[in-house]
């Protein structure tokens, strides 16, 4: 018969030691019952941790059993309702922590809505939070003059105010943050998608998504700098269409991720 060994701890009083220990520079994870080293998800106070089959804590990107998980870098602590940055994109850690990337929505497919750019773009927000909504409808009661499926019937962009009443109907936490200091705004949007709290803007917004905060804020920094000139309007698009926002917006200073993520698009009024 074969005998499993465990290991165990000891400190230098010579006392059995329970639970997270750091041991020459590394931290594991020991039983609270039994004091025996043990790898894998474990729970620790209020967090979840990883532990690799050595019983080395691990942070940052983890896959585990073909699921991506992201642990804080310092304290080990799994990512929940969190944004993570991995590999040059941003995910978002569900609530059980598996990490989720968002899909992309275009007006032009599958369902040809060539002014629908606000739907369209809602859309991807939320898909971050593994959401959605019937496109369709969303499309068809869209309260914008001249609807969304001809250019010719065109006549005007929705307000912001408006915009986020509407989208309401489809989720809670879009949220119109216009009134915040400019202050505010640009130390949110220079911190780039690093940042997986809401900082100084914790206590105003409830349930916005990172994507959706910085939407609104390009929204509210377009909307200052071309008031008397022009109307505005925000549309994520892939890298490989966006031209430079600096060139729209010429004094502000972009971060490399907003030039690949977002366009700031300007119809100068006569």
């Amino acid at each position: 018969m074969m005998t499993k060994k465990y290991k165990v701890y000891y400190s230098s009083n010579g006392q059995l030691q329970y639970g997270e220990q750091k041991v020459n520079g590394k931290w594991y994870y020991f039983s609270k019952k039994t004091a025996y080293m043990t790898t894998g998800l474990q729970t620790v106070g209020k967090s979840k941790k990883y532990y690799a089959s050595n019983g080395q804590r691990k942070t940052g990107y983890q896959k585990i059993m073909g699921k991506g998980y992201y642990f804080d870098k310092k304290s080990g602590a799994m990512f929940i309702k969190k944004f993570a940055f991995v590999g040059g994109r941003d995910y978002y850690a569900l609530s059980n922590g598996v990490l989720h990337a968002p899909t992309w929505h275009s007006q032009f497919t599958t369902i040809y809505a060539p002014e629908g750019c606000a739907v369209a773009s809602s859309a991807t927000l939320l898909s971050i939070k593994s959401r959605s909504f019937n496109m369709r409808y969303a499309y068809n009661n869209l309260p914008q003059y001249g609807g969304v499926y001809s250019t010719a019937n065109f006549r005007g962009l929705l307000s912001v105010s408006s915009l986020t009443n509407y989208m309401k109907k489809f989720d809670g936490g879009f949220t119109n943050i216009t009134g915040s200091s400019m202050a505010e705004i640009q130390s949110v949007v220079k911190s780039g998608p690093r940042f997986s709290t809401m900082d100084s803007l914790a206590t105003k917004l409830t349930s916005v998504i990172s994507i959706m905060l910085r939407l609104l804020l390009v929204i509210r920094m377009a909307a200052s700098w071309f008031t008397t000139h022009a109307t505005t309007v925000l549309a994520v698009v892939p890298a490989t269409e966006t031209p430079t926002p600096t060139a729209l917006l010429p004094g502000l200073q972009f971060q490399p991720w907003l030039e690949n993520q977002l366009v700031v698009q300007t119809t100068v009024q006569s």
